[in-house]
């Protein structure tokens, strides 16, 4: 995003760039043409377009990034343009030729950041722009990507690199497992209540149960307490009659 009062790097296929301030283009409705913002080629394309990195002497500077079709890239300060007005061609940043290809992407990036090459068969290369060297706008580049033709590269975009500040703030709080925002990191204060499922059994939480629900049992099944009278079985079983050992003697002789 721009600030209304920035400068911005138009780049076509063909290896023009052209600095220029956006104040040179009035606000108009979106159903308007517009206005000519480069002057381009018979044949030529635009492929991008930067916003100038602004000198700070507190934050790293910011350089351009070309890449063209066959993997021939480099990296380029943008102090090496000068600021003309719109519908102009613009000066040379990149020496097209049939070995190289065309650009086919640029991207504003700093010396610890990567970047995603992507071809036309599919495939997916990270790189690390500390690899790629600083050259002259008028330089062709050195080759960064090992590409096999028919195969080209059709896409180039800067990775996002992850704000460490909000992963630490994310971190401070305990994640609750097993609720539906078990992923959204909650305190102590605001920690939703568990279910009673949910919730460990200890010896100092079992509820005591009422009388009525060890009365209603069968006799067999309480456990008899300290002090209560133990319940003799009988002997025998009713209907059974007991035999005498003695008369059982005499029956066999």
């Amino acid at each position: 995003l721009t600030s209304g009062a920035d400068e911005v790097v138009l780049i076509s296929r063909s290896g023009q760039a052209l600095r220029t301030g956006e104040d040179q283009v009035r606000p108009m409705g979106r159903g308007s043409r517009g206005v000519s913002g480069m002057k381009l080629g018979g044949g030529d394309e635009l492929t991008g377009l930067l916003r100038v990195s602004p000198a700070d002497g507190n934050a790293p500077p910011e350089r351009m990034l070309i890449l063209s079709e066959y993997g021939y890239g480099k990296r380029v300060e943008f102090s090496e343009f000068s600021s003309h007005g719109r519908g102009t061609g613009g000066q040379k940043i990149y020496t097209v030729t049939e070995k190289t290809g065309e650009i086919i992407g640029t991207v504003s990036v700093l010396d610890n950041e990567e970047i995603m090459c992507i071809t036309s068969q599919g495939k997916s290369i990270k790189l690390k722009v500390s690899g790629i060297r600083v050259m002259g706008r008028s330089a062709q580049g050195v080759r960064i990507l090992s590409i096999d033709k028919p195969d080209f590269v059709i896409g180039l975009d800067k990775i996002v690199q992850e704000d460490e500040a909000a992963n630490k703030a994310s971190a401070g709080g305990e994640r609750v497992p097993g609720l539906p925002g078990g992923d959204i990191p909650v305190t102590g204060d605001d920690a939703p209540d568990l279910p009673e499922e949910d919730v460990p059994v200890t010896e100092e939480n079992v509820p005591a149960l009422p009388d009525e629900d060890v009365r209603g049992l069968p006799d067999e099944d309480v456990p008899a307490a300290k002090g209560d009278p133990v319940k003799e079985e009988p002997d025998t079983i009713p209907g059974e009659v007991k035999s005498d050992p003695e008369d059982r003697q005499g029956e066999l002789f």
